[in-house]
């Protein structure tokens, strides 16, 4: 298996350059000349595709298994489950490390990268040619807005600790930490727009380890306290929130008026955009990850290792496909295929209609990383510090 490791590559329009700081070690940056012309119809460029968190392939590329690896890009750190984003032939990748990377789509090679902290659990945002995105660190936790065409920062923001993705919806960044509060701020100049603060709710402990989804005037997110939570998305209030019996560490995903999540007590729920309990089934897992949606099914993962197939409407299962291995990912839809990685070690495709395994790819290690498909490249990470690249 082939691994490129990430190195300064000359290319027709980017440059990357190296610099040594003050400390006694070496860092580059990305430095792109040209924009990056982000086409917000099929482009990637926040957690989950949309600010309702569906990880519904924006491609129009015909995808058609069996699939074959382009390429494959060796780091020196893992990667959270959400961490991928692309736009105009550029992936931008965070890492464990601390590090967000810029890599080539066509070629695997390495444009470039950055670091702001110890570890990024974040999705890097792409916005007006700069990435949005989160570090954290044991004395220094930032959102930073780095600059693609100059390859520095233009902003940088103070924040409790983060262990989800910042959200870019509605002309804001929405991000949430593990004390209990909910921001949002300007993208242009990170500055506050509100914050909702863990001394805001009635019942402690509040912490947050989940991505707000963003649905119309709502902000949604799944707390350590049990409860879902809806917050304005104007004035950061407390609109409604809804109790389960367990932690809820799977993001809630938005679909046709409907907000679907899993919590620890093993239950998945389907609730209005008031509140209200639709259905919820008892799948017998907790859940770690956001869903997908396929025509009037959501695709639902659970850290049992299975893919659920269930009607968005009554909760009904169609189908069920177990792998040997937990999942922590997001399932991601493109057409008629849904892409999964699981710690069997092994990245899926599988049958929309049906649930039947279509193609499979042994990595070498656990995947937890949720897929991304841009045009017709697949892409998704492993614990064996991979970035892997299918066509």
């Amino acid at each position: 298996m082939i691994s490129h490791k990430y190195v300064a590559v000359k290319l027709k329009r980017i440059i990357i350059i190296l610099f040594i700081p003050f400390f006694l070690f070496s860092c580059s940056s990305i430095k792109i000349r040209e924009s990056i012309d982000i086409n917000a119809s099929e482009d990637w460029i926040t957690a989950g595709g949309t600010p309702e968190l569906t990880n519904i392939s924006r491609s129009k590329a015909l995808l058609k298994p069996p699939f074959k690896l382009a390429w494959s890009f060796g780091s020196e750190a893992a990667y959270s489950k959400n961490c991928i984003s692309a736009s105009d032939g550029v992936i931008f990748i965070s890492n464990l490390k601390g590090e967000v990377i810029a890599i080539d789509i066509i070629t695997g090679k390495s444009i470039g990268s950055f670091s702001y902290g110890k570890t990024s659990y974040s999705t890097p945002i792409i916005y007006k040619n700069r990435i949005i995105a989160s570090f954290s660190d044991i004395t220094k936790n930032t959102i930073v807005s780095y600059n693609l065409r100059n390859g520095s920062p233009d902003w940088e923001r103070r924040t409790g600790e983060i262990y989800s993705s910042p959200v870019l919806a509605d002309g804001g960044v929405f991000f949430s930490t593990k004390k209990g509060n909910i921001v949002r701020i300007n993208p242009d100049n990170g500055n506050e727009i509100w914050t909702l603060t863990g001394n805001n709710f009635r019942y402690k402990p509040v912490g947050f380890f989940t991505s707000p989804a963003v649905y119309g005037n709502c902000v949604i997110a799944g707390s350590i306290d049990s409860n879902l939570y809806c917050i304005d998305v104007n004035n950061g209030s407390i609109k409604w929130k809804y109790k389960t019996s367990n932690n809820i560490f799977a993001e809630a995903s938005c679909y046709k008026g409907k907000v679907f999540f899993g919590s620890d007590d093993m239950f998945f729920y389907c609730v209005d955009t008031s509140g209200i309990l639709s259905w919820k089934d008892s799948l017998g897992t907790k859940f770690n990850a956001s869903s997908s949606f396929y025509k009037d099914n959501i695709i639902v993962t659970g850290i049992n290792g299975a893919i659920y197939s269930i009607k968005t409407n009554d909760g009904t299962l169609n189908w069920k496909y177990q792998t040997q291995g937990s999942i922590w990912t997001s399932p991601l839809v493109h057409g008629d295929l849904i892409f999964i990685g699981s710690f069997d070690k092994n990245f899926y495709c599988l049958d929309a209609v049906n649930g039947n395994p279509l193609w499979k790819y042994e990595t070498e290690y656990r995947v937890r990383t949720s897929a991304v498909v841009w045009k017709n490249y697949i892409i998704v990470a492993g614990d064996d510090k991979e970035i892997y690249c299918f066509k």
